[in-house]
């Protein structure tokens, strides 16, 4: 896990008044520059659901050591605006088909959790350099994708699991997704095979035929 940062809520940001801090933790990259997906792979929890367990663990661990409340993003409806919050702690942008992209991690980080502490700590302040989308000449995300499921800054969800339900789907599955790893930002971090397919197969799971 990574801290992505924190914010001090204001009145408008719907916090009981006992919270000051709110952190946000999350994860970034692949087995070679995080131990997030090993850790994960070593303590898997046997269930439908292993990340969100295994999350929860995690974090309710942490966070009964700081003496801090924790909550979860899979947790609703109501859903925490777990991205709304996240651009008020480091400088991500939506990228041309809605995930959020990082400076350095690029596509390939997720967040996890937020912690909401009774204290108010020092905080760092947040660079906001402009999304790396903006100054990305090419833009290949926009023409990989082998069914156009991103256009005009939408993301066509039916169109991707209708692909990846299908043997043809396995140039995505099997790796990551194409339009996603053709980013080139954060290359280093491009989640490996196992890592991105369990990814893929979770997104299909939730979004795809019944």
């Amino acid at each position: 896990m990574r801290c992505c940062g924190g914010f001090h809520p204001g009145p408008s940001d719907d916090f009981s008044a006992t919270t000051k801090t709110v952190l946000i933790v999350g994860n970034a990259g692949n087995r070679k520059t995080s131990n997030f997906w090993p850790s994960f792979e070593t303590n898997r929890p046997e269930n439908t659901n292993p990340l969100e367990s295994w999350t929860r663990d995690v974090l309710t661990n942490i966070a009964r050591d700081l003496k801090a409340e924790v909550i979860f993003p899979f947790d609703g409806p109501p859903y925490i605006p777990i991205l709304t919050w996240a651009q008020k702690v480091e400088p991500v942008n939506p990228s041309p088909f809605g995930a959020f992209i990082h400076p350095n991690f690029g596509l390939w980080h997720a967040y996890r959790g937020v912690l909401l502490l009774d204290e108010k700590i020092d905080l760092p302040k947040i660079k906001t350099p402009p999304s790396p989308c903006e100054t990305c000449p090419d833009q290949p995300c926009l023409s990989t994708c082998p069914v156009g499921a991103i256009k005009d800054g939408d993301f066509n969800v039916e169109a991707c699991v209708g692909f990846l339900a299908k043997p043809k789907g396995q140039v995505c599955m099997g790796q990551g997704c194409l339009a996603r790893r053709a980013c080139p930002v954060g290359q280093e971090h491009v989640y490996e095979p196992a890592q991105a397919e369990f990814h893929l197969q979770a997104f299909l799971e939730t979004f795809g035929p019944k």
